[in-house]
């Protein structure tokens, strides 16, 4: 069935997966959260730090990392990225 220009091909939209799991997840991210904070007073500094990363992470989101990529006149930076397809037969082929 061909479109009309200017009409889309979606037009509901995407739709939405039922995501069980993902539910059940979410019910219970309190409890989740209440375990990490208790990990906050192992004995274990390892599960401590572990515990707080997790909770700083999900309360201010985890730092940014920044990559500097940089050259000069007499050798800028070059790139090079490569492709390789892969099909169904195992046979490879380099674009």
């Amino acid at each position: 069935m061909p479109f009309k220009p200017g009409e889309s091909g979606n037009p509901g939209g995407k739709q939405r997966k039922s995501n069980k799991a993902s539910g059940m997840c979410r019910d219970n991210t309190d409890k989740a959260i209440q375990v990490l904070i208790d990990k906050l007073s192992s004995a274990k500094e390892d599960v401590q730090l572990k515990a707080a990363v997790e909770i700083l992470n999900r309360g201010w989101g985890k730092p940014q990392e920044y990559v500097e990529l940089s050259g000069d006149e007499e050798s800028p930076l070059l790139t090079k990225i490569e492709v390789v397809l892969k099909r169904a037969d195992n046979s490879t082929g380099s674009v």
